[in-house]
């Protein structure tokens, strides 16, 4: 890699730049001895991560299409509606809750 002394980096940046394009990076190196890497920035990382490629969709009718987004909505409802997923909740009333506080402070004055 090609070290450039920061006057020279200030000379001659666009040569630096083109340079730093070309290999990759390049580095820059002050009097006191510190130096600094200079890369080109990634141009897959400025696209929008919504920019996708299209389906290429010869071969598939409207009937298709329809057919697999009705399908899918399907599955995802199916899964939603599964008791399985959903445990009933046991709701105490306040009587019921001062009981077993009431006994929990029995059992736990014979701890101390």
């Amino acid at each position: 890699m090609e070290a450039f002394t920061y006057s020279n980096a200030r000379q001659n940046l666009a040569r630096l730049l083109d340079l730093a394009l070309k290999r990759g990076e390049v580095r820059i190196r002050r009097r006191d001895g510190t130096s600094f890497i200079i890369k080109p920035e990634n141009r897959r990382s400025a696209k929008s991560p919504f920019d996708v490629k299209g389906v290429d969709k010869k071969g598939i009718g409207v009937g298709e299409i329809l057919k697999a987004i009705k399908d899918s909505r399907k599955e995802s409802i199916d899964y939603r509606n599964k008791s399985s997923l959903f445990s009933p909740c046991k709701i105490k009333s306040p009587t019921q809750i001062e009981r077993e506080s009431d006994a929990l402070s029995v059992v736990t004055e014979g701890m101390n």
